[in-house]
């Protein structure tokens, strides 16, 4: 019964989307604007030392303000400030 609920629910995305594209509807996908600044990039190690030496903070606590606040160095600033 569940494998033809799923089966039920794929065909029923896949006719709404061939509707869709049939009437050249726009399909909306909302953007976020970048950063404004520089960017702090968790994923590259010289970066993370280099941020978290200029900001006076540990790696560990680096990444958690980055997971908090986005990468725009000034929110990372702003979210150190605040704790």
């Amino acid at each position: 019964m569940t494998w033809f609920l799923i089966a039920v629910v794929i065909a029923l995305g896949g006719i709404v989307t061939f509707y869709v594209r049939s009437k050249n509807m726009p399909v909306v996908v909302p953007k976020t604007p970048p950063p404004e600044g520089p960017r702090i990039n968790v994923n590259d190690p010289e970066d993370l030392k280099r941020w978290s030496k200029e900001l006076k903070v540990d790696t560990y606590d680096l990444k958690g303000a980055v997971q908090d606040a986005g990468v725009s160095v000034e929110a990372v600033k702003k979210e150190l400030r605040d704790k």
